[in-house]
């Protein structure tokens, strides 16, 4: 299938195999400062894992790759490895590879997940939305980004949102239940309004948000009105929430009902781009999130 997507699908005689690859950079996805050794191993495998999610697929295997400066004390690798480890047996995954090496100045840890997706019709791709679709996203937002300012701004308590941020969840429990119903999917690494517009230029559509529908994860409003910030900026813009972000057609949508998981939250619409509805007002929203290679 062509590129674009969360992960690359294969054809491997009958199967389907879907594969993606993700990486972790300290001082880019993680401190040592904030998270434990066995955090980030952790994180590692929940933010690749979550690509495979995003095709509609089932992940089943890992390939782990790192990179440790000289400096990185033994002990922090192992522990590092440890949290793949124990993240890899919950969620029932095998690791069937990889490579370790020293070099550089700061730790990378890149992971290679592969999973697969029972029958074509199952494979979900951003360029699949329709005109009329409705907008659901699987769960509430902002939750890691607001984690992540509660830690750096050592807010006390908040333990359970700090947590979003150290020990992110992917969507893995939903495997097979909206890929069979959704027509676009995408996990939401980078932020609501990036997400949105990936499926958006993919689908050559455009989309409404209803504001007031975005749920929020405990403790972000509190946070937000502690730092004086509009929540609904974290649910955008803050990313790595790593919940899945669908369309589906209204038909199927009402065949699922109460049974469909996550949160209506808008539709798709004929004129282009991304437009956000609070009370009587719209706005048109750019994407955000994080730009790896935007110029600072």
């Amino acid at each position: 299938m062509p590129n674009g997507d969360d992960a690359a699908v294969l054809r491997c005689g009958e199967a389907l195999v879907a594969v993606s690859v993700d990486s972790l950079v300290e001082g880019t996805h993680f401190s040592f400062e904030l998270y434990s050794p066995a955090q980030v191993g952790a994180k590692a495998i929940e933010s690749a894992i979550s690509d495979i999610v995003a095709m509609g697929g089932e992940p089943r295997f890992v390939l782990v790759a790192i990179t440790a400066p000289k400096t990185l004390p033994i002990e922090t690798l192992k522990e590092v490895f440890n949290g793949i480890r124990l993240t890899c047996a919950e969620r029932t995954l095998l690791v069937v590879g990889g490579d370790t090496t020293s070099g550089g100045s700061v730790l990378t840890v890149g992971v290679t997940a592969i999973g697969y997706i029972s029958d074509e019709s199952r494979i979900c791709r951003r360029s699949a939305a329709e005109v009329g679709d409705l907008v659901y996203v699987s769960g509430p937002l902002g939750g890691s980004a607001a984690g992540l300012l509660a830690l750096q701004r050592t807010l006390p308590g908040l333990e359970q949102v700090k947590k979003r941020h150290l020990e992110p969840r992917c969507r893995a429990d939903l495997c097979g239940q909206i890929g069979s119903v959704a027509n676009a999917l995408i996990d939401i690494s980078d932020g609501l309004s990036s997400e949105i517009h990936h499926i958006c230029t993919a689908s050559n559509v455009g989309c409404l948000i209803y504001e007031e529908k975005i749920p929020f994860f405990p403790g972000v409003v509190d946070i937000a009105e502690q730092l004086g910030i509009d929540p609904l900026t974290l649910a955008w813009d803050g990313g790595e929430d790593y919940e899945l972000l669908f369309t589906i057609s209204r038909e199927e949508a009402r065949k699922a009902s109460s049974q469909l998981p996550g949160v209506l939250i808008g539709e798709i619409t004929a004129s282009p781009g991304v437009r956000a509805k609070r009370g009587d007002s719209e706005r048109t929203i750019q994407p955000g999130g994080y730009d790896h290679f935007a110029r600072r």
